[in-house]
C-alpha cells in the first residue's frame, strides 16, 4: 500500500446532514448538506496518500448525486454501495467488497478505519470484520450507547476536522 493507510466513510450523517436531504419523487436523494469541514478535511487527508472508499447503505445513484454536489466525488477510490452489494452494513459482505474493490491486502488492513455516525451499523461493522472503528458522534438520530462489544468504537471524534489527529493517534 502506498500512503498512510485506507479511510472507509459513511456519508448520511457522516459526510452530509441527513435532515437537509432532497429526494425527488422515486426516494433517490438529489443532494442534502455537507458536514462542516468534510470537503476541507478529507481533501487534504486524500493530498497526504489516504486512500478514500465509500460503505454507504443506499442506492447507487443517491451517492453519485450527494457526491457529485458536495464536491467530494474525486476524492473516492471506490464506492461500496448497499444496493449493489445486496446487503446492508453491519453485513462482513460490506467491508469485504471494498476491500475488493481497493484491491487490499490483509497488511493494508492493519491500516484501515471506518467512519462512521452509527453504532450498530458502522462501528460494529468494523470492529467485526477486524478493522478500526471510529464513530462520528454529532447526530441525534441514532443510538448513542453501545449494546456490546462490538459496538464499542476504537475512537470518537465530534467534528470531521478531528479525523487527521485521530488517525495519527491510531496508527502512528
Amino acid at each position: 500500500m502506498t500512503g498512510p493507510g485506507v479511510l472507509l466513510l459513511d456519508c448520511g450523517d457522516t459526510l452530509v446532514d441527513e435532515g437537509s436531504q432532497v429526494f425527488d419523487a422515486g426516494g433517490t436523494v438529489l443532494s442534502a448538506t455537507p458536514l462542516p469541514h468534510a470537503l476541507a478535511t478529507l481533501t487534504a487527508l486524500h493530498r497526504t496518500g489516504w486512500r478514500l472508499g465509500l460503505v454507504a447503505d443506499g442506492r447507487v445513484q443517491s451517492f453519485a448525486n450527494l457526491l457529485a454536489v458536495t464536491g467530494l466525488a474525486p476524492l473516492f477510490e471506490a464506492r461500496v454501495i448497499s444496493e449493489t452489494v445486496g446487503v446492508e452494513k453491519p453485513a462482513a459482505a460490506m467491508f469485504a467488497a471494498a476491500v475488493d474493490a481497493m484491491h487490499l491486502t490483509p497488511l493494508d488492513l492493519a491500516r484501515t478505519a471506518m467512519v462512521g455516525n452509527n453504532l450498530a451499523r458502522d462501528v460494529q461493522g468494523a470492529n467485526a470484520f477486524g478493522i478500526a472503528s471510529i464513530w462520528y458522534d454529532w447526530s441525534p438520530r441514532y443510538g448513542h450507547t453501545p449494546t456490546g462489544p462490538l459496538q464499542r468504537p476504537t475512537a470518537t471524534i465530534t467534528a470531521l476536522d478531528q479525523l487527521p489527529k485521530t488517525l495519527a493517534s491510531l496508527f502512528d
